[in-house]
């Protein structure tokens, strides 16, 4: 039971990281200052990592 749960966790993960990602890439004019605060990189190697 215990490994099925961790999949189901594996899996919300992923489809918010996708979700996130997305709205990054959409809003990317939004998001580009914040992401080159952190790290010298653009929103599209963010959104690969």
């Amino acid at each position: 039971m215990r490994s099925r749960d961790q999949s189901i966790s594996d899996y919300v993960v992923m489809f918010f990281r996708f979700v996130t990602s997305g709205e990054i890439r959409k809003r990317s004019k939004f998001f580009k200052p914040f992401i080159f605060g952190l790290i010298n990189a653009t929103v599209e190697q963010v959104c690969c990592i």
